[in-house]
């Protein structure tokens, strides 16, 4: 940072290192002793060269901007001579963006752009920012990855859900089979304990050559006559 007296015991503020992309910077000249700056200046060069280079200012009070650009970083000499590109008064933020097609970034290796902020009243805060981001393209990207990350997901919940299902149609299947097992094993001994306990000449072949006890009906006459 460069701090240049003026003649009208002001000051101008100077910055000729490239303010980083993609980072906001604030500057405060909130003190007593910040009254007599009146002019703050700073520049920058586009580190991608397929994309444009967005800049946005905004200050508490009005100011006047000056924005120029160069071919190369040594503003002031001729090699690095400044051309305008924008002038603006009284205002207190302001929005632009350098097209990377139009200022060939991809030739122009060492193109610099100079913001000068100019004519303001003490005290003042002043954030300026400068990016190289395609929104549109980001939020494009970002739903693709999006829905790309949801149908991954939901295609895995469905395989997951198809092996469970499997799963209990197995365990059921397994299950009604070894009920149904258990439920003959029961009605055999059953039938055997029947048989076992009935008397002697009571029992008739019952189903699945399984003895099962006879009913003797009390209301029928007996003959006790023997042959002949």
């Amino acid at each position: 940072m460069l701090v240049k007296p003026c003649g009208d015991n002001t000051l101008v503020i100077s910055l000729y290192d490239n303010l980083l992309i993609d980072y906001q910077f604030t500057f405060s000249l909130l003190q007593e002793d910040d009254r007599h700056y009146t002019s703050i200046n700073f520049m920058a060069t586009p580190e991608q060269a397929n994309k444009n280079l967005d800049m946005s200012i905004n200050a508490s009070n009005n100011f006047n901007l000056n924005i120029t650009w160069s071919l190369s970083s040594t503003a002031g000499t001729i090699s690095g001579e400044e051309m305008p590109f924008i002038a603006r008064t009284n205002i207190k933020e302001h929005r632009d963006s350098f097209s990377c097609e139009k200022f060939n970034f991809r030739l122009h290796h060492n193109i610099t752009f100079y913001v000068y902020v100019t004519n303001f009243s003490w005290p003042i805060k002043i954030q300026i920012a400068f990016s190289q981001h395609n929104s549109i393209m980001d939020l494009v990207q970002f739903f693709v990855t999006f829905f790309s990350c949801f149908l991954s997901l939901l295609l895995v919940a469905a395989v997951v859900w198809k092996v469970k299902q499997t799963c209990w149609a197995s365990r059921r299947r397994e299950t009604s089979e070894k009920l149904s097992s258990v439920f003959l094993r029961v009605k055999y001994h059953l039938l055997a304990a029947l048989r076992r306990s009935a008397p002697v000449g009571t029992a008739a072949e019952g189903e699945n050559g399984i003895c099962s006890p006879l009913i003797m009906d009390h209301n029928q006459p007996r003959d006790y006559r023997e042959n002949p």
